[in-house]
């Protein structure tokens, strides 16, 4: 269905509270000291990872942990994108020639089924989470292709994640064309898709680093990366115990941050982080314990952002149609209205939230 905009009835209106979010100030702060030390704009995601959360901690004193010499300065966006997408089309012929699947028992389709799963479903996002990946690998001095291998390892677990999760959620559309699942001929099928570019991932893995002395630590980066975050699609899933109106008792702050540590922050933020890390030969535990305190934080921020634009944003603004209200989510916006409304608000949330009807929706 197309969704209906979003308009706020005057009913529904809540005013924010007074005092600004301390994940907000928390990453503020932490930016304002990171350009303060000279880290430019482009680089501030890997100070966070460097240390700079000491800043708002409390520990400015502390020692720092320890990092490799051979830093070099944070690559553009643009030619960090350009030099990261030029990776991809290695990637794709590097799986498709796989002994697995040009074993002569394996059907000549498999490898065309390959090219045609990932080329649709891998690429076509902002890639953040890949650059990021490589641009810490990059100015932590690691190989800039193995780096970049990392980063296109996390983007395929991101793809195989949203080919479910669009199947579990009625999704239409993704990255503003159809969802997998929706193309003729796919289905259900876009099940073992998913699966398929899952083990993709553990598979480039093996075809690229099993080699390289951080190998070990970037499988279990991924591995527990990817066990966290099938646990936050649960939590998500589960939120509104399959009722069709919304819950006070559940739809807690405690609730949405399990949700958005395990289904967000971990993925998006802390394992890009940690495998550039990896790849440049970073083994202080105290540098990834730093790396993860940060991110957690800019999980959530990044989260809170996302469940507005679901709300507010257009398809073209976000590539998808929204679904959160009726799919009863236990999202920010709906936490914050329960602790912020009165009793005949209440109601009107009960009465509309959860529901498929477009003008309840809106």
């Amino acid at each position: 269905h197309q969704r209906v905009p979003r308009r706020r009835s005057s009913s529904l209106l809540i005013s924010p509270p007074t005092t600004k979010m301390s994940q907000t100030a928390t990453v503020d702060a932490i930016l304002t000291a990171a350009k303060a030390a000279g880290v430019s704009e482009q680089a501030d995601l890997i100070a966070f990872a460097l240390g700079f959360a000491k800043a708002v901690d409390g520990a400015a004193g502390a020692e720092a942990p320890t990092l490799p010499s051979g830093t070099r300065p944070a690559l553009e966006k643009k030619d960090l994108k350009e030099r990261f997408a030029a990776v991809y089309p290695k990637i794709v012929e590097r799986l498709q020639d796989d002994p697995i699947v040009v074993a002569k028992e394996m059907p000549s389709k498999v490898r065309d089924w390959i090219k045609r799963l990932c080329d649709y479903n891998v690429p076509h996002g902002k890639m953040n989470r890949g650059m990021i990946c490589m641009q810490a690998g990059w100015v932590l001095g690691a190989d800039e292709e193995q780096a970049a291998v990392l980063g296109w390892c996390i983007e395929m677990m991101q793809a195989a994640f949203l080919v479910a999760d669009d199947i579990m959620d009625a999704s239409e559309m993704r990255r503003t064309r159809p969802c997998w699942y929706k193309l003729e001929g796919i289905g259900l099928n876009a099940i073992n898709d998913s699966w398929i570019l899952l083990a993709a991932v553990y598979r480039m893995l093996t075809l690229y680093c099993s080699d390289k002395p951080y190998f070990s630590r970037a499988l279990t980066i991924l591995k527990e990366t990817e066990y966290r975050t099938e646990l936050g699609q649960f939590l998500d899933l589960t939120s509104g115990e399959a009722e069709d109106t919304i819950q006070p008792a559940l739809f807690t702050d405690e609730t949405y941050d399990a949700i958005v540590q395990y289904k967000t922050a971990y993925y998006s933020f802390y394992a890009p982080i940690a495998l550039g890390m990896a790849a440049a030969g970073i083994t202080d535990a105290q540098a990834y314990e730093e790396a993860e305190s940060i991110m957690m934080k800019m999980g959530r921020y990044f989260q809170i952002q996302d469940d507005y634009l679901d709300c507010f944003g257009t398809p073209e603004q976000i590539g998808k149609i929204g679904r959160d209200i009726e799919e009863n989510k236990c999202g920010w916006l709906a936490v914050q209205a329960l602790k912020l409304c009165n009793e005949a608000q209440l109601e009107v949330l009960k009465a509309n939230y959860a529901q498929e009807d477009p003008a309840k929706v809106a």
